[in-house]
């Protein structure tokens, strides 16, 4: 079973800003269990790509499984791939003894313990604004119109990647282990005639907004709505329970 600091090379993605380098290695970021739906994997580089637009780099001297091999590379918790178990492709090596900085580097691109962003604008995101979904990806995500970004709050702005957590209609899905849910007034602002919203947590994916340049995204938009503090600190919570994300300073 792979676990946190493990090596991957994953198989190519069917969406337009795919990444076209097969034998890029991406570094698996918590240990998944049996039952977690998807894996979480940060995106890796010997370029420092992510650093030119705000993001931080977590610098890893790892080992290649076959030839011993020792590999230095950066990875990006800010740029995810979470696919399926049966989609996580193949163990390529390991970064023994990263666990810790692996944890750490995840927890900061999720921007746990930053609580809402600051609104610099009306047209700029911030951690806690909901976006609204494109119609794919709708219709990839079994219904759910919106997401609540919880992208580190500085790097949200740069506006390249987000990180996103799906929301549902209690009225059209039943929660699963792991989500949260929340009748606060912001669910009846958004548009129709939601009560009950269901943030589904284990299925954190990164959107890209459509109009960027860098390709056609995930995002459609923002809406003015930012989830209210309390139901982000329970997502914080259940992030860091789904994630194993506990600090170390914590226990």
């Amino acid at each position: 079973m792979s676990q946190l600091g493990d090596i991957h090379t994953l198989p190519p993605e069917d969406r337009p800003d795919a990444d076209v380098k097969l034998e890029r290695p991406w570094l698996l970021l918590h240990t998944p269990r049996m039952e977690t739906p998807n894996w979480a994997f940060a995106y890796g580089t010997t370029q420092p790509t992510e650093t030119d637009l705000g993001a931080a780099p977590l610098r890893l001297t790892w080992t290649r499984s076959r030839s011993r091999r020792l590999e230095s590379s950066r990875f990006y918790p800010a740029r995810l791939r979470t696919p399926a178990p049966g989609e996580a492709g193949t163990r390529v090596g390991r970064a023994d003894g990263a666990e810790t900085r692996i944890r750490a580097a995840f927890r900061d691109a999720l921007g746990i313990g930053q609580g809402r962003g600051r609104r610099t604008a009306p047209g700029e995101p911030e951690r806690g604004r909901i976006v609204r979904l494109t119609r794919d990806v709708e219709i990839g995500l079994d219904g759910a119109r919106f997401a609540v970004l919880v992208t580190q709050d500085e790097y949200a702005r740069v506006r390249r990647y987000q990180q996103l957590i799906p929301v549902y209609d209690s009225g059209q899905v039943e929660p699963q282990e792991g989500e949260i849910e929340s009748s606060a007034a912001w669910v009846r602002s958004l548009p129709g005639s939601m009560r009950t919203a269901i943030l589904a947590v284990p299925g954190l994916f990164t959107g890209s907004e459509r109009r960027l340049p860098f390709s056609p995204g995930q995002i459609a938009g923002l809406t003015s709505v930012t989830v209210d503090a309390e139901t982000l600190r329970r997502v914080d919570d259940a992030l860091v329970a789904h994630f194993g994300l506990l600090s170390t300073t914590a226990c």
